[in-house]
């Protein structure tokens, strides 16, 4: 009979990983604890490429000198390696979970780091862990050199590369507002704080433009305001021929104006800034069969907002339009001299001088007749290198699968 092998007999299994792991993260919420949740301070260039450098040499130094000591040997061990890749994505999978801002959360999740995992001890020692147990298993099987290594070794040490970069390099990450007005050049930024910061290179705002879907219609209750529900549908968009139900409320469309103005108890066409969409509308009670036609409108800046009271409990309205796509017309310049022309649009970034530049959000209050436009400007020097890691992994992927299928057939 096989004698049941004891927790920490060599050789050690996923067990004793998965315990070394959870001892490493359960020491991490203990020191945040005991700090007072001090968090881990953004880390920038050149300290972030150092500490790259840093556990590089540790690991090859360890691989090379210390590889006969069994600690370094299971460190590298598959064991050692799912368990520290679990212990980092479970991390990683809370930060989804739980919203990362103290005033969310209980005080306990913010005292052990939870509130703000990225910056915690237990995130960055999951990361230290995950890096050299990720180090080892590459040295171990970088030589060597034949095609049954080359596969493996790109496809790990890009996932190397694309934890290290993509944690450390957050630090070098620039997120910047700036505010563009009509007919107005600016070359000044703002950070989430606040804090102007003079770029290289300026924007005029030439045009800002929207389009907007069709408003949608609705019945309130007078007393909380909140939307009456028909078969969990409580909104419907205006459109021609409209006719729907809700409760016992039969609504029909009779006439839409996307741009009016309230003239003499009425609404009328109007092109003017601040025209407001309205619609004329006629609604039956299906139970008392009692009739009212009147106009509706969400209202502007400018216009007034009207609804139709139904009765003492209930009130038709329309809500403000949603916006289809919003976007400026700019034109920058550069230090050296370049004057172009582009158009911003949401998730349609362009690169000037190395900054991503997003259509980001514009005047609320004065919606498609907003003179101001509001863009944001990215900076991420380490985002290439990312990038590299990931071909990397995709491309030992790719060589293990068809050095896989050449194996079968031979």
């Amino acid at each position: 009979m096989e004698q049941k092998r004891r927790i920490w007999e060599h050789p050690w299994k996923y067990k004793e990983g998965f315990v070394i792991a959870l001892f490493l993260i359960i020491i991490g919420f203990a020191i945040q604890y005991n700090t007072k949740n001090i968090t881990v301070i953004n880390i920038n260039w050149p300290t972030n490429i150092l500490i790259i450098i840093l556990f590089a040499a540790i690991i090859i130094t360890l691989a090379t000198f210390f590889r006969s000591f069994y600690i370094v040997k299971w460190l590298g061990s598959i064991p050692a390696s799912v368990s520290s890749i679990s212990t980092f994505t479970i991390l990683t999978l809370l930060m989804g979970f739980i919203v990362q801002d103290h005033s969310a959360n209980p005080e306990f999740l913010n005292k052990i780091g939870l509130s703000n995992l990225t910056h915690s001890w237990s995130f960055i020692i999951a990361q230290s862990y995950l890096l050299i147990t990720l180090g080892l298993v590459v040295a171990r099987r970088i030589t060597p050199i034949n095609l049954n290594n080359i596969g493996f070794t790109l496809n790990h040490l890009g996932l190397w590369i694309v934890i290290s970069a993509g944690v450390l390099g957050t630090g070098d990450l620039q997120r910047l507002t700036m505010d563009l007005q009509e007919n107005q050049t600016s070359w000044i930024a703002k950070d989430s704080k606040g804090n102007e910061i003079e770029m290289p290179f300026a924007f005029k705002l030439n045009d800002f433009s929207m389009q907007e879907y069709n408003p949608k219609i609705g019945i309130v209750d007078n007393n909380t305001g909140k939307l009456l529900h028909n078969d969990g549908k409580n909104l419907f968009l205006i459109e021609s021929g409209l006719k729907c139900t809700i409760l016992d409320y039969k609504i029909e469309l009779n006439n839409f104006l996307h741009e009016s103005g309230y003239v003499m108890g009425r609404f009328e066409q109007v092109n003017d800034i601040g025209a407001s969409p309205s619609a004329f509308i006629k609604v039956t009670d299906t139970k008392t069969n009692n009739i009212i036609t009147d106009w509706i409108s969400c209202g502007s800046f400018r216009m007034p907002y009207k609804s139709i009271r139904i009765d003492s409990l209930y009130s038709v309205v329309m809500l403000p339009p949603e916006p289809k796509e919003f976007k400026s017309k700019v034109t920058y310049y550069t230090k050296d001299g370049a004057i172009e022309n582009a158009e911003l649009l949401v998730n349609h970034p362009i690169n000037v001088d190395g900054w991503e530049v997003y259509q980001l959000s514009y005047d609320d209050k004065m919606g498609k007749w907003s003179s101001l436009s509001v863009i944001e400007l990215v900076k991420d020097p380490w985002l290439n290198i990312v990038y590299l890691g990931f071909y990397m992994m995709i491309a030992g992927a790719v060589f293990l699968f068809f050095r896989g299928k050449k194996l079968k057939t031979d």
